[in-house]
């Protein structure tokens, strides 16, 4: 597998965006798998930064209809979960199908290698 190391060198362009958001509109792809760091989605009245108004999901919109998407965050505190509760939600809005999961706040040997769904 290859792999492909960017370096962002201005504040308005970022070529992993760019390349993440060609590979999700591949037409050779069966479903999107979209972990951690691209869950950053607060209340949609907040004046904040959205990761999904930053043409993810076009994107995904674009690649993935009719598709499995399957979001996978890590351990989140409350502030985090629910940003990530707004991103699954607004990708469903969309009319896409989600299986979210997300990784158990507290360490049990027996459920160390499986994340659950939430919602």
């Amino acid at each position: 597998m290859p792999v492909r190391i960017t370096l962002r060198t201005a504040k308005d362009f970022s070529p992993f965006r760019e390349m993440l958001h060609r590979l999700i509109q591949l037409p050779d792809g069966d479903g999107l798998v979209l972990c951690s760091g691209y869950i950053w989605e607060p209340h949609f009245a907040s004046n904040k930064y959205k990761i999904l108004d930053d043409e993810l999901l076009d994107a995904i919109q674009t690649g993935c209809k009719g598709k499995e998407i399957t979001t996978i965050a890590g351990k989140l505190d409350e502030q985090w979960l629910d940003y990530y509760k707004n991103f699954v939600r607004r990708i469903r809005q969309a009319g896409l199908y989600v299986i979210p999961y997300f990784a158990p706040r507290r360490i049990n040997l027996e459920r160390l290698a499986r994340v659950e769904p939430f919602f």
